[in-house]
């Protein structure tokens, strides 16, 4: 059932998959033998605080929808599982995909330069990104969650790949994934991104359709 418990365990929950996908980039980082150069005030701010108190604004946006007499437009937590994550992890990268397209437009390049101004990408750097990205993020998420009712697993799972997609994407090596490489964002493709000479021709952050059909 979609409640505001649910919903408030959900964020709850959220810094929980932060830490998760960091255990999983450092698992790979040693397959790799790549060295993670983070400290622990980094950490605390970009993969816990942030995420934790960003997904608080998305919770507030629900609850208000709900006191303003608002209704999900469509109950999708009785739809199958795997079309709930499919669903909230396509809608929600192509979101995304267009706020990092904005981002980089003249005016408000500003709000994304730090992120390209790391010298040395790497997936501990991933989430370091302007807190207006965030935050535009998560009251979509927030509206998106709502107007659809999707089910708490549905959420977890789809946010857990978003940012795992996210994190691979900056992994310190250049790696290809062969025939994934027309479906997905691969790090040796978006190491592309980070060059200044290329940056406006990648905007997709997980899906690389976004580049065919918005670039």
């Amino acid at each position: 059932m979609f409640n505001k418990e649910l919903l408030l365990s959900f964020l709850m929950f959220h810094p929980g998959i932060s830490i998760a996908v960091f255990i999983l980039m450092a698992f790979l980082s040693r397959i790799y033998k790549v060295k993670i150069f983070y400290s622990f005030t980094d950490f605390l701010n970009y993969w816990i605080l942030r995420p934790f108190f960003s997904f608080i604004l998305a919770f507030s946006i629900i609850v208000a929808l709900r006191k303003l007499g608002f209704t999900p437009l469509v109950q999708m937590y009785s739809f199958p599982f795997l079309f709930q994550v499919l669903f909230l992890f396509i809608t929600f990268d192509l979101f995304a995909s267009l706020l990092h397209k904005a981002l980089h437009s003249v005016r408000i390049y500003d709000f994304h330069k730090k992120h390209h101004s790391i010298s040395v990408l790497s997936w501990e750097n991933s989430a370091k990104e302007s807190i207006v990205f965030e935050l535009s993020n998560c009251i979509f998420l927030g509206f998106l969650v709502f107007f659809f009712a999707i089910s708490q697993p549905a959420i977890l799972t789809a946010l857990f790949l978003w940012k795992t997609s996210l994190a691979l994407t900056h992994f310190n090596k250049p790696i290809k994934l062969g025939f994934l490489e027309n479906i997905i964002t691969s790090p040796y493709y978006h190491e592309e991104h980070h060059h200044e000479a290329t940056q406006n021709k990648d905007i997709a952050i997980s899906l690389r359709i976004w580049n065919r059909l918005f670039n």
